[in-house]
């Protein structure tokens, strides 16, 4: 049980410190465009937005993410072959995958969309910061945990679970 609630809290902080580094992508973006708002300018309010997702998310992954991994240090046979570990890769690759599909899918439409208009410019480049800041950020944090993943693989397994053999002589 401690160690679902562990990758849990380490998945939900790394839900709020991915979107606060889209929204820091954003921002960059935002500020490239020089874009503003009633009050202030919309790349300051993002960029706040940002950091307030990463310095909450951020710390909440790093700290449940460190015992998860100081765990697979301690037993890593028991660790990397759970199934608790296995469903929080899979499933933190799957959404990234289909984030990035959807993303690149948006992202293109916009693009089509203003060049068969005739008006790609930097109106072009702000409508695609939020599937350029998805598409980075899905890319970073998949890009790590997959290296996580690999290096897990590369390691011979003491032993293997389950039977052996299924029929007796």
């Amino acid at each position: 049980i401690l160690r679902i609630y562990e990758y849990l809290m380490a998945g939900i902080g790394l839900v709020a410190a991915a979107v606060g580094l889209t929204m820091l992508l954003v921002a960059l973006v935002e500020a490239l465009t020089g874009a503003t708002v009633l009050v202030g300018s919309a790349a300051v309010n993002t960029l706040i937005t940002a950091a307030t997702l990463l310095v909450v998310g951020g710390p909440v992954w790093w700290l449940f993410w460190r015992r998860v991994q100081a765990a697979a240090q301690r037993a890593p046979d028991e660790e990397h072959a759970s199934p608790t570990r296995r469903i929080y890769l899979f499933v933190l690759f799957g959404i990234a995958g289909v984030a990035a599909v959807v993303a690149l899918l948006v992202g293109v439409y916009f693009v089509v969309e203003d060049i068969l208009e005739g008006v790609l410019g930097t109106q072009t480049l702000r409508r695609v910061r939020f599937p350029i800041g998805v598409l980075m950020s899905s890319g970073a944090i998949s890009g790590y945990h997959w290296t996580v993943y690999r290096g897990e693989r590369a390691k011979p397994v003491a032993h293997a679970h389950g039977p052996h053999f299924v029929l007796e002589e």
